[in-house]
């Protein structure tokens, strides 16, 4: 398996925003045959050192509100 950073800090957040400053983070997930491909937005300032720790803090952050959220909702809790 390939992992593929890219990353740019301090960059505005948007046209509408141009003083909301933030660190963007894109990783890609390359092996045979498929490409998985995601993204953040941190206030953390992203380094060559620290972008693979950032993306399994992402990652792992969404497993969990996936896998709670879907608990919720389909498994009997009533959660809209």
């Amino acid at each position: 398996m390939i992992h593929r950073f890219s990353f740019s800090n301090q960059v505005p957040l948007n046209e509408s925003n141009q003083d909301l400053l933030i660190d963007f983070i894109e990783y890609q997930e390359i092996s045979p045959g498929k490409i998985k491909h995601f993204s953040w937005v941190t206030d953390f300032e992203v380094t060559t050192e620290n972008a693979y720790m950032i993306m399994r803090g992402g990652r792992t952050r969404w497993k969990i509100e996936n896998e709670t959220f879907n608990t919720l909702k389909n498994q009997g809790y009533h959660f809209g």
